[in-house]
């Protein structure tokens, strides 16, 4: 392994990833801007419109550049890109975000001393997640696991609010451009795991995100909150997940049989309470298919 260097907001860089961002993105700028050193502001083919948020953003803070990709190449692609660029420049931490993502004002500060308080329990971490609450809902992804916790051991990390390290990016390798959306952060988890990393949620480091379209309904009387993803996103959740489920059956049993049961509920919620079910269905079959046939990168409809 290479030799670890701490966080600390001197060598930690930012890359937001963005796609037709709304007017409120200025403002989520403006809170992660003081925390970090840098921002590389990767942005996917945003219309000329919403462009404009991400121009504006880079006029309010002085530590902020943009990267302009011609087409939408998926977040992988623009992961893949800004980690780059971040890394050229000498940074040791890069801070992952989506778009949508409002940072709480200690948001890195929690980040760092997660990281800190699992070093005094001798664990070395090299991804670090946030606890997030969903915008929409208002949930906090981690507040019966966290209680007092400064820090809590989790392979799975989702990309927005998360710190990865140098070390680890530069031994597992870039993102995997051909899932080009969805599993991306699930896939890069598991290497991580089977390379050795270790990755973990920083209790106390909080963050706003919106996850698909929730909608919360009744569901065999319970209240359930539903992703309502569009088709083309169940199109991309289909076909990587079950390439990620071929590929580690057997390094990862349990984690594929709670998928297969997750994805079970997901349908049955679809097909019983959300929208344009017929649309959506097509496009699950053509995930299967083209899972079957391993057609992978980028799909239109």
């Amino acid at each position: 392994m290479l030799q670890q260097t701490p966080p600390e907001k001197n060598n930690i860089a930012s890359v937001i990833i963005t796609f037709n961002p709304d007017e409120h993105f200025p403002s989520h700028v403006r809170a992660l801007s003081p925390q970090v050193e840098q921002i590389t502001i990767v942005d996917n083919a945003s219309t000329d419109e919403n462009f404009t948020f991400i121009s504006e953003a880079q006029k309010q803070n002085s530590n902020v550049l943009i990267m302009k990709n011609s087409q939408n190449q998926g977040i992988a692609q623009a992961l893949n890109k800004g980690m780059r660029y971040a890394l050229e420049n000498g940074f040791s931490w890069i801070l992952l975000m989506d778009h949508d993502s409002h940072a709480a004002d200690y948001m890195v500060k929690a980040l760092i001393e997660a990281y800190q308080e699992a070093k005094r329990q001798n664990l070395i971490l090299d991804l670090i997640g946030v606890n997030f609450t969903h915008q929409k809902t208002g949930t906090v992804a981690f507040a019966k696991e966290c209680n007092d916790c400064i820090f809590i051991k989790k392979t799975g990390i989702q990309t927005s609010g998360s710190l990865l390290s140098q070390n680890a990016y530069t031994k597992v390798g870039p993102f995997r451009e051909d899932f080009f959306i969805d599993y991306v952060d699930t896939e890069y988890c598991l290497r991580l795991k089977h390379k050795g990393f270790h990755s973990a949620i920083s209790c106390r480091a909080h963050m706003s995100h919106t996850i698909g379209v929730p909608n919360e309904i009744k569901f065999m009387g319970k209240s359930v909150s539903v992703k309502n993803y569009n088709q083309l996103r169940r199109y991309y959740r289909t076909r990587n997940g079950f390439t990620l489920m071929r590929e580690y059956v057997f390094k990862e049993p349990l984690w594929v049989f709670t998928k297969i049961l997750f994805l079970a509920q997901e349908w049955l919620i679809l097909f019983t309470a959300e929208k344009n079910k017929r649309e959506k269905l097509k496009s699950i079959l053509h995930g299967v298919k083209d899972y079957i046939s391993k057609n992978m990168g980028k799909h239109t409809l």
